[in-house]
């Protein structure tokens, strides 16, 4: 798993090319729900983790929990999008999507 979180959020385009890396690794329970059948999609993951480092207020409480039900919405719009086929962009519109509810999430 190490291995695997390492080389998957490696992004040499950005200024700091283990941004992602420390994100991924800064929450166990992103090794439990990103690796699921969305997390597969290199594509997918980066856009998570993309998405959390950007919107640092959204995730400074109660993360896990807000990143958990972020995951159950995006599996549930799995049943009718091919979410890894998306572009990135499209991809975190759709995260954005439930940043109201996210935001409600206070346990």
């Amino acid at each position: 798993m190490l291995w695997w979180g390492a080389f998957t959020t490696y992004s040499p385009e950005r200024d700091d090319p283990f941004e992602l890396t420390r994100e991924f690794f800064s929450m166990q329970d992103y090794t439990r729900t990103i690796f699921g059948s969305l997390g597969r999609s290199d594509k997918f993951s980066r856009a998570l983790l993309e998405y959390v480092v950007e919107n640092p207020d959204l995730f400074s409480a109660h993360k896990e929990a807000r990143i958990r039900f972020l995951m159950r919405r995006l599996n549930y719009a799995g049943g009718y999008k091919i979410i890894p086929n998306l572009s990135m962009p499209d991809i975190k519109k759709l995260i954005d999507h439930y940043k109201d509810a996210v935001g409600d999430i206070n346990s």
